[in-house]
């Protein structure tokens, strides 16, 4: 039986779009570092004193990812990045078993989406595709084909991940108006 291989298309589009997700979030966190700060501050997980320095070491680490990730071959970044999104998804999941479900999550294009256990999920899940970059790839050549459907591809994953927070943060909303 061979072993379990992916293509390098896939490869790539899972490197590109994390990269993307990683850069953008380190970016919009480094252009209003007051306000993750104050996000990383309410989860109420570290002490007062040191939340700036972590908020700091954050930012620079969600930006190495990034680069990392467009290394090919590495896998720092696909370890690095699966185990802050697992620790992202551990501390809402915290928060969430104190009953604090209110506060925003300090993600990428966060629109005060609250916390929910749809949150956990969908850091571990995106953990998750990250970890499948640690199969090896598949040896054959690209085609200029493959890199069209590189570029979509990447192109649909990030109009996903909008469109999935997009519709929890309504969901969020509409249970606040309701209650």
């Amino acid at each position: 039986m061979g072993q379990l291989m992916i293509d390098p298309v896939v490869d790539i589009v899972i490197r590109g779009a994390f990269a993307l997700l990683f850069a953008m979030a380190g970016l919009e966190k480094f252009h209003d570092r007051a306000t993750f700060q104050f996000q990383l501050e309410e989860y109420q997980l570290l002490p007062v004193r040191l939340v700036y320095a972590a908020a700091i070491c954050i930012i620079f680490i969600e930006i190495v990812i990034a680069v990392a990730l467009l290394l090919p071959d590495s896998i720092y970044g696909v370890v690095m990045g699966a185990s802050l999104l697992m620790v992202y998804a551990a501390a809402i999941l915290i928060n969430l078993l104190r009953g604090r479900t209110w506060m925003d999550c300090g993600c990428l294009g966060s629109t005060g989406e609250g916390l929910s256990y749809w949150l956990v999920t969908r850091n571990l899940g995106l953990a998750a595709s990250l970890l499948l970059l640690m199969l090896p790839t598949t040896s054959r050549a690209l085609i200029w084909l493959d890199y069209f459907s590189i570029l979509f591809a990447i192109l649909a994953a990030s109009a996903a991940y909008v469109v999935f927070n997009t519709l929890l943060a309504a969901n969020t909303r509409s249970k606040m108006w309701w209650s």
